[in-house]
């Protein structure tokens, strides 16, 4: 027999609704695929009339992403290289670790080249950065600012300011250029959580004041909290008001970063979870107030709970919640982004206490992959992996003509690997099929 858990985010989230349903099935064409406009050309200008074009999407704009702190991080090779094989098979962002007490855990001892010394779920920025640019992940750095996870040396003394403006002015002189993405602040709207309790005043301006000043203007500046599912009050909710606060004093803020963690807690609070983050309609209510600051939006941390007490379907729950959620997700307009927290299951971050099973996120199995010898899938790795490289993937043969005007085609956004066959021989070209512009595609063919 199904326990509370389940019957209660059955309700909420599983269940056919049909304004939901209607939402995401319009809003995933409408938002998430564009037509592209072939012209093709001879070497003189003139127009190719007929020929046959094979099209392959090779990938997503969109950003589909998990933290990379396990990298290089395993006991064996194998799992290194397993690690790596499967992150590049589902996802095309990165995150990378900026944590001030694993980058610096002595004052001017900066973890930053390939040769630091090891850290666990911290390795050496230098490092993962080579291997995301290498695997044509695009990196995205986190956090600049945060009250928690301080380093045991850094006191609320007079020169604090000086030392955030110095950890933030060294990363972006370091990084500024080549990691294009950034959480600028992290979980402002919890001040009470920090190590030291006595931060900069208006610490979250002060974080962005920063970022303005040393990173260059291409830098994409994102504001991240967990602090975002409950207290609905339309324009008065919290998160709502602190961003808005900030784009009118004229903060350089391009992106709002929503966290989604399910992990261990005790039995009752996890049915206080399908009435605000596992209810379907308050999912597009509140993702509709926040579009309303118009700038994107990314689910920058998410966690899916496979805790024993949901029972021993547990790991298929957990892949029914995922596909619905990142239905939903896909779907928004507003949505540029989605970005899963720990790939492999045992490597979250443990509480002081790790057998405390309400603040254990391992306790949690809220992973992709088991973290076995193989780190062998799990249900929800493969019902994500259908979606992405599958379901929302775009291939086809196009009669190119244009007598009938029969010169487009209809996919989902990323790049596209083309090959035109005509008279005079097979040509491979490339595209981009982008929601940013026109998507009219020039293609002049060799001879």
């Amino acid at each position: 027999m199904e326990n509370e858990f389940i019957q209660a985010v059955s309700r909420s989230l599983l269940r056919e609704n049909p304004e939901v349903e209607a939402r995401i099935e319009h809003g995933t064409e409408l938002n998430r695929k564009g037509q592209a406009h072939l012209i093709l050309k001879h070497q003189d200008g003139s127009a190719v009339s007929k020929a046959t074009v094979r099209f392959r999407q090779t990938g997503h704009e969109f950003k589909f992403g998990c933290n990379g702190f396990m990298y290089r991080q395993f006991d064996t090779e194998r799992k290194n290289e397993e690690y790596e094989r499967k992150f590049k098979e589902l996802f095309n962002t990165v995150v990378v670790p900026f944590y001030w007490d694993g980058l610096e855990p002595e004052p001017g001892k900066e973890r930053f080249a390939k040769d630091s010394p090891k850290f666990f779920r911290r390795p050496a920025v230098d490092e993962l950065l080579e291997w995301a640019e290498s695997a044509h992940l695009t990196p995205k750095g986190h956090p600049l600012l945060w009250q928690c996870n301080l380093p045991s040396w850094l006191t609320a003394d007079a020169g604090l300011k000086l030392k955030w403006e110095r950890r933030i002015r060294r990363i972006a002189e370091r990084y500024g250029e080549r990691i294009p993405l950034w959480d600028v602040v992290n979980e402002g709207l919890s001040l009470w959580r920090n190590d030291i309790r006595e931060l900069p005043y208006r610490q979250v301006e002060f974080g962005f004041d920063l970022a303005k000043r040393y990173f260059p203007e291409s830098a994409v500046l994102h504001y991240n909290d967990f602090n975002c599912w409950e207290g609905y009050n339309k324009e008065y909710t919290p998160l709502f008001m602190l961003v808005r606060h900030l784009l009118r004093s004229g903060r350089k803020v391009d992106g709002l970063g929503l966290q989604f963690h399910l992990m261990c807690a005790a039995f009752p609070d996890m049915l206080k979870w399908s009435e605000y983050k596992l209810n379907a309609l308050n999912q597009f209510r509140m993702l509709d107030l926040y579009a309303g600051l118009g700038i994107p939006i990314n689910i920058s941390e998410i966690t899916l709970t496979a805790y024993e007490m949901i029972g021993p379907d547990r790991f298929d729950f957990q892949a029914k919640m995922a596909e619905r959620l990142y239905r939903l997700w896909f779907s928004h307009p507003a949505l540029n982004g989605i970005v899963y927290w720990n790939l492999v299951d045992n490597t979250a971050q443990l509480p002081e206490n790790p057998d405390e099973p309400i603040y254990n996120e391992n306790k949690a199995f809220g992973g992709l992959l088991n973290n076995d010898a193989e780190l062998s899938e799990k249900p929800v790795f493969s019902v994500l992996k259908h979606l992405i490289r599958d379901e929302w993937n775009t291939s086809g043969i196009l009669e190119y003509d244009t007598e009938k005007g029969m010169e487009y085609f209809r996919g989902f956004y990323g790049p596209y690997h083309l090959e035109i066959q005509t008279d005079s021989g097979c040509f491979p070209a490339e595209i981009l099929l982008s929601s940013s512009w026109k998507n009219e595609f020039e293609i002049t063919l060799p001879e």
